[in-house]
């Protein structure tokens, strides 16, 4: 089944690349993005009493990444393959929990006039949830996982993009290990939706 999501991103990008009757244009392209929202993944208590408490969810994260921006010869179609890293963190004086994924991205977009939409496939991965300090031994990795994007960009020009973008990925868990004598209000899942909502900019060169 990996396999098989591997190829199935693989062809789509390499389709993009490929077309030399829609695709002339061939540009590096650089994103950085944030995202919010999905399924709880780990809930912390912040004091004792259970007043406050931080979570991290499989979709929250910040993100960076590059790739190939490929603008068809009419500039209305246009192609986007990327790899990002994505993480989001839980900080305390005694420990920190982290939460990491690498999204490969092969999105196709309809552009107009100052704005473009579109979306594709998604593929995740080596999603990981770890824990350091007071969390050591916490340790939750999830399989690589295809989904998709949807995302809508206001262009200002040709090279730059702000745009708004939802991604639904569903993870499923290959290993979970609770760090031991760590208080938690919920464990991670053994499986968890992403279905989260962000912002993009993208610039390409």
């Amino acid at each position: 089944m990996a396999k098989s999501r591997y190829l199935l991103v693989l062809a789509l990008a390499l389709a993009l690349a490929a077309a030399p009757s829609y695709a002339v244009d061939v540009r590096p392209a650089f994103k950085i993005g944030a995202e919010l929202g999905g399924d709880t993944l780990i809930d912390v208590p912040t004091n004792g009493n259970g007043s406050g408490n931080k979570k991290l969810t499989a979709g929250q994260g910040l993100f960076l990444g590059g790739g190939a921006s490929i603008l068809s010869d009419d500039k209305v179609l246009e192609g986007e393959v990327t790899l990002s890293y994505k993480f989001a963190g839980i900080t305390a004086s005694n420990g920190d929990i982290t939460w990491s994924v690498l999204p490969l991205d092969a999105l196709l977009f309809y552009r107009m006039p100052n704005l473009r939409f579109g979306g594709g496939l998604t593929f995740h991965l080596n999603p990981t949830l770890k824990g350091s300090g007071d969390a050591s031994g916490l340790q939750a990795n999830y399989k690589d996982a295809a989904g998709l994007v949807l995302q809508g960009d206001y262009m200002f020009g040709e090279k730059i993009k702000l745009g708004l973008r939802y991604v639904a990925v569903k993870y499923k868990a290959d290993t979970i290990t609770p760090a031991a004598g760590l208080v938690v209000n919920s464990n991670p899942p053994s499986t968890a939706k992403t279905n989260s909502l962000g912002v993009v900019f993208t610039v390409s060169f």
